[in-house]
């Protein structure tokens, strides 16, 4: 017999049956619980933060929701308000051109023609800008148009080259820029 069997025997002759079977769930108990138990507590803990954060969405998403609502036809004219008034193109344009200036675009002769929305209160400029440049430049002028003018819509962009081996690019960029209609 090995060393540890006779020093369990005399053990359990010391401590008797009840003392055995005391040891054994002690023993179980100390397994159970680091198998079992701790990782549902920490699961535990992991569902009640998560449970803290959804009850903090749900609370803006209600004071939202518990906001007063506007009728269409408010809602309609909320979202007209938010457009600058038409008198204020010459400044939306200026930002155009400053925009095709910082990338050195030549803007030859540009048009716009302002139109009245058949629905709703706004006035379209219709906006037709031939442009000479490279590539990478009209891309950023583009970009920087669309950024700095957030009322502007972006209809169609079209390139010409002369050339293939040519540096230069002949684009016509149609815009439009949608105002308020002065009352």
């Amino acid at each position: 017999m090995n060393r540890l069997t006779i020093i369990l025997r005399r053990a359990a002759r010391y401590v008797g049956t009840p003392g055995v079977v005391g040891l054994a769930l002690l023993v179980f108990c100390a397994a159970f619980y680091a198998s079992a138990l701790a990782p549902a507590e920490a699961r535990s803990a992991q569902l009640r933060e998560e449970n803290q954060v959804l009850r903090t969405k749900l609370r803006r998403a209600l004071a939202r929701v518990e906001a007063p609502q506007q009728t269409p036809a408010e809602q309609l004219s909320a979202f007209f308000s938010r457009f600058p008034q038409s008198s204020s193109a010459p400044e939306w344009l200026g930002k155009i051109v400053e925009a095709a200036r910082r990338e050195s675009l030549s803007l030859d002769q540009g048009e716009y023609k302002p139109t009245r929305e058949r629905t709703g209160d706004l006035t379209r400029y219709q906006i037709v800008l031939p442009v000479h440049g490279d590539y990478v430049r009209l891309r950023r002028f583009v970009a920087d148009v669309l950024h700095e003018v957030p009322y502007a819509a972006l209809d169609n962009v079209s390139f010409e080259r002369q050339k293939v081996s040519d540096a230069s690019i002949e684009a016509k960029i149609r815009l439009s820029l949608y105002l308020e209609q002065a009352q």
